[in-house]
This record gives C-alpha cells, structure tokens and sequence, in this order.
C-alpha cells in the first residue's frame, strides 16, 4: 500500500535537503499545498543561511494567496543581500499575490541594477494590468516616468536593451509588423 505525502513530510524534504534539487523539487510540490500552516514556515526559510533554500521558499510562496506573504516578499525583493534569482521569485510571486501594495516594491525593482530583477518586476507589474482593480494604479505609475523630462522609469527601461541601447530599441520597433486582432 502506498503511503500519501503529506506537507509535513514536504516540509521536512525542504528542510532536510542538502542538495539545491532536493530542495527545489520539495519546494515545486509544497507551492501546490495549500495548507495555511506552511505559511509561516516558508517565511521563515526566506531568512535561511543557505540560499537555496531561501530561493526555495520564495518559489514555494508562488501562486499563495495568504496575506502574511506579502511584507516578507517586498523585504526580499528590496534587500540587494538576497541574491538576485531569490530577488526575482519574490518579485515573480508578489505578481501573482496581486496586493497594490506590492506596487511601488515592484516599480523600484523595475528600475533596480540587475536586468532580470528589471524583467521579473515588470513581468509581475504585468499580472496587476490583468486585474480590473489594480490595474489602472500600474498604467499611472507607468505613465509617470513618460510625462517627466528625465529617463529612468519604467517605459524607458523596458525599451533600453542591455547590448543595444535605446537606438537599438528603437530601430527593432521598425522592424516589427504591426499587430492584427482580426
């Protein structure tokens, strides 16, 4: 007979681990748990000595919809000592989490150093203009940037390739078919 896994017995995978794949497959399966007494535990590993479990955490939170991850989230993704794939899960799951007060967390880190801590923040601003609710706070911030004199906001960032610059982005633009939704 063949015995079920409980979250228990995944949490203590996650923990026990001490190799990274033990530890990211615990945490692919403990993000399809929806106990809410993991919560607390995986916020904790967000703080672990070992990175890769703190990544762990951070992908195990995706797609979670309890409130109690949310300061955690924006701690991690504002703190440049989280390594930047850690960084960018958090910023991947305040996406998903869909709070407006993930917004301006998400808007710094669109304008952050690292280019896939840029993309993974402007990937999940993305998720809120999918929302009727939130949405239309993300279209003014992203709108802000454009009305003012200087670059730095969130449009010139996403047309401002690291390799090309902005005559890159904009040659490419000219290259592109127009879009049909016939």
């Amino acid at each position: 007979m063949e015995r079920t896994v409980t979250a228990v017995d995944l949490i203590g995978r996650f923990y026990l681990a001490t190799n990274e794949n033990d530890v990211l497959n615990a945490a692919c399966l403990l993000r399809n748990e929806s106990e809410a007494n993991l919560v607390p535990t995986l916020i904790a590993a967000l703080q672990d000595h070992w990175e890769p479990r703190r990544f762990g955490a951070a992908l195990a939170l995706c797609f979670k919809t309890d409130r109690r991850i949310l300061r955690p989230l924006i701690d991690v993704v504002g703190d440049a000592r989280h390594s930047s794939r850690t960084r960018c899960m958090a910023a991947e799951s305040l996406g998903y989490l869909g709070r407006r007060k993930a917004i301006p967390c998400l808007l710094d880190g669109s304008r952050d150093t690292s280019s896939d801590l840029r993309f993974w923040s402007v990937f999940a601003l993305g998720k809120f203009l999918d929302r009727r609710r939130c949405g239309r706070t993300v279209e003014q911030a992203l709108e802000a940037p454009r009305r003012s004199r200087g670059v730095g906001g969130v449009s010139a960032r996403l047309l401002v390739s690291e390799s090309g610059g902005a005559r890159h982005a904009r040659q490419s633009r000219k290259l592109l078919p127009p879009l049909s939704f016939a």
